[in-house]
């Protein structure tokens, strides 16, 4: 027998040549450029994340959780509004907060969640929400939620935090896992 080792070509083996791989690594791209949803897209870097369990109740029914850090509404005659601190510190301050992607999972069949980036002046006075991001019908697999935040936010000094509506519970719950905070570096 004929040893193949890395100093000899196997002449069985046909290889493609470096541009034809290029050719098809673009077009795969592209395609899969065309078909990717629209979605709000976050300039910055990840500056840390939190278990939606960090997440307080606000209003409405009472807020659930379970063992692994998750929060959810299991009233099924109410809805219930959290609200999720973002850490003023050193980062936050310099360079702003850029967003937060929140990750949910809408197994309610009663409602959406709802979810806004919201700006607060030091002094409490003035809350200006961003652009409210929700699910869309049920689903058994977790979504992420993008929220930028208002355009107030990049002129005033202040806080942030994110303010949710959990729906009601209809046939299972609306459930929060996680969210991630990204700064404007």
């Amino acid at each position: 027998g004929t040893k193949v080792g890395p100093h000899k070509r196997n002449p069985q083996m046909k290889c493609l040549k470096a541009s034809s791989l290029i050719s098809i690594v673009a077009a795969v791209g592209a395609i899969a450029a065309v078909s990717a949803p629209a979605k709000a897209a976050i300039v910055g870097e990840a500056y840390y994340s939190r278990q939606a369990i960090d997440c307080v109740y606000s209003s409405g029914a009472t807020l659930s959780t379970s063992g692994n850090g998750n929060i959810y509404n299991s009233s099924t005659t109410a809805t219930t509004t959290v609200v999720c601190p973002i850490e003023y510190d050193y980062y936050t301050a310099a360079y702003g907060v850029a967003g937060v992607e929140l990750t949910v999972t809408d197994k309610s069949t009663a409602g959406n969640i709802s979810c806004a980036l919201v700006h607060v002046t030091l002094n409490g006075a003035t809350a200006t929400a961003g652009t409210a991001a929700s699910t869309s019908g049920t689903s058994t697999s977790a979504t992420v939620l993008t929220l930028l935040p208002p355009a107030v936010s990049a002129t005033v000094d202040g806080n942030h935090l994110v303010k949710c509506t959990l729906p009601k519970k209809g046939g299972s719950s609306a459930t929060m896992t996680s969210y991630f905070v990204f700064i404007g570096i």
